[in-house]
């Protein structure tokens, strides 16, 4: 999978999940309203698929006021990875451009 694609998963199956649940919707009428039969809409509640960029605007589309909140949640998700993974700042002794000039043959 892509960098974030399985990360996506997770907090698309905990979202979707519960929207369903809080509109108290069943999830035959959640597939119905995404244009997905009842046994895809599963698999997509279950994990086992990520949505299409249709089902998910689909579904952006059902959470009216609640979209800014479920994007930026994720976008928080991302850059909280993308901190735990980028390096500690005292181990950065340079900057890429300055790594480079520094390998060039007759670099200063």
């Amino acid at each position: 999978m892509r960098r974030y694609e399985r990360q996506f998963l997770v907090f698309w199956v905990g979202q979707v999940r519960g929207f369903r649940l809080e509109k108290h919707l069943t999830q035959e009428k959640l597939a119905e309203a995404l244009y997905l039969t009842a046994r895809s809409y599963q698999k997509l509640e279950q994990g086992v698929h990520l949505p299409c960029a249709t089902t998910l605007a689909l579904f952006l589309g059902q959470l009216s006021e609640e979209v800014l909140a479920f994007v930026r949640t994720f976008a928080q998700l991302v850059e909280t990875a993308r901190f735990q993974e980028a390096p500690d700042a005292h181990e950065v002794t340079q900057l890429p451009e300055e790594s480079r000039r520094a390998r060039a043959p007759g670099g200063p």
